[in-house]
């Protein structure tokens, strides 16, 4: 299905790696959304490890969008994608899950904006995903995750695998709970 990539997306048998090791909270015909979509790769295999009901991907970049497009239709899945700014984009309804392969720093992108990035990201779990909403998260910034989860009490980390390769990356698997957010705040 892959004839189309950039040079930031994921490999197929990373991203179907990355799906086999979250298998445990996949959701059958679940609403997904990858906020960095690229070329549609972790959407692609998602879907074939767990059927989903609605697959939406958002990415900055119009060429991405275009190959994610070209892909999807080779795949012969119906994904919805659209070129935006994952920060603009909002939805009629929340979504189950977001799997997303995070940008890296690189010559658009250095450490601080990718931090602020990764502030925004956490940040706009309530405007995009549902309560106990599920969050597989490739990495290769495992210590902007970290920094984050400090300050997001209702997100928790389920599980993290090393992933290896030339960076060191990471998977990240999180539940979004806010209800957790609001008993501690009871508490106090």
């Amino acid at each position: 299905y892959r004839k189309n990539h950039v040079a930031a997306s994921i490999r197929p048998e990373l991203a179907a790696l990355c799906m086999e090791l979250a298998s445990p909270w996949l959701k059958e015909n679940a609403r997904v959304l990858d906020p960095f979509c690229g070329a549609g790769t972790m959407l692609i295999e998602r879907n074939y490890r767990a059927h989903a009901d609605t697959l939406y991907g958002v990415d900055v970049y119009g060429p991405a969008v275009a190959g994610a497009r070209e892909n999807a239709e080779t795949a012969r899945m119906p994904i919805h994608y659209i070129n935006r700014d994952f920060r603009d984009f909002t939805h009629e309804y929340l979504f189950d899950e977001i799997v997303t392969n995070f940008p890296t720093k690189g010559k658009n992108m250095n450490g601080h904006d990718l931090e602020a990035l990764y502030e925004k990201f956490f940040g706009r779990l309530e405007q995009l995903l549902c309560s106990g909403g599920f969050v597989l998260l490739y990495t290769q910034d495992r210590t902007f995750v970290k920094r984050q989860l400090k300050k997001n009490p209702a997100v928790r980390l389920l599980r993290e695998w090393p992933m290896g390769g030339q960076e060191e990356s990471w998977l990240c698997a999180l539940r979004y709970e806010p209800q957790l957010c609001t008993e501690m705040m009871e508490r106090i």
